[in-house]
């Protein structure tokens, strides 16, 4: 299951960096928070610098996209942090450079960055996620002994979105398959049934619920959810889980056709 679930977010992981569209020039970090405050920048001068230093990072963030250069890496890292210096309570410098040091393998130091952003807004959902896939990548690196408690970090990061944000059902979905590798099965359940009540016809929920409930020997209530969707949505793979569920029910023929 650790295993699973490692694979499974390096490709999320992956998909999240090589979609994401970003603008060719980046907005300055008080018009992405909302403005500042005087008390924040202290003279129009140094609100221009950090701009510009918030500026160079992106670009050579961008660069390192591009190229993999590690050179590029090291001066957005350098530029974020001129940045951050001179706006040390900016949510959104700190954010690309905790991103940035995540990008360029500098766990430690993007974990860091992370949990201080966190300190001072508990509610920032990006930073949150950007946590959250850490730990999740970190699994697979980890003894067994060590993985429990790595799991367990990276459930608090998902429990925390999921609470902020129940419209995020990615995280969500993580948070439940978090549950399942430690045994918390009811945890998970609570989590699925709530994506389903919101989704009803989310494929990845129905998914997940019906491979629980399975395992736990509810096959009689995991007919009752397939049958329901495969009706109006006759996926292939919820066709198989529900031929499954019917042999666990010992409903032979109704296997065979499924």
């Amino acid at each position: 299951m650790a295993g699973l679930i490692v694979a499974a977010a390096a490709a999320q992981t992956l998909h999240a960096q090589t979609s994401e569209k970003k603008p060719e020039a980046a907005a300055s970090p008080q018009e992405q928070s909302g403005g500042a405050s005087s008390a924040t920048l202290a003279s129009p001068s140094a609100r221009s610098e950090a701009y510009y230093n918030f500026t160079m990072g992106h670009m050579y963030e961008q660069q390192y996209e591009a190229t993999s250069r590690p050179e590029y890496a090291t001066q957005a890292i350098e530029a974020y942090k001129k940045a951050y210096a001179l706006d040390p309570k900016s949510p959104v410098i700190g954010e690309r450079l905790a991103e940035m040091y995540w990008k360029a393998q500098r766990i430690h130091d993007a974990v860091a960055e992370a949990q201080e952003i966190l300190k001072r807004d508990p509610s920032n959902l990006q930073t949150r996620r950007l946590l959250g896939r850490i730990y999740l990548r970190s699994l697979g690196d980890l003894s067994n002994s060590s993985q429990a408690d790595m799991a367990e970090k990276a459930i608090e990061q998902y429990r925390e979105i999921y609470r902020l944000e129940p419209a995020d059902t990615e995280s969500a979905l993580w948070l439940a398959r978090l549950y399942r590798l430690r045994n918390e099965h009811d945890k998970a359940e609570e989590v699925l049934r709530g994506v389903l009540k919101e989704d009803p016809e989310n494929g990845a929920g129905v998914e997940q619920l019906t491979q629980l409930l399975l395992d736990e020997g509810k096959s009689g209530d995991a007919v009752t959810l397939l049958e329901g969707i495969t009706s109006r949505t006759p996926a292939p793979a919820l066709l198989d889980l529900l031929g499954d569920a019917y042999t666990q029910t010992h409903e032979l023929a109704k296997a065979e056709r499924a």
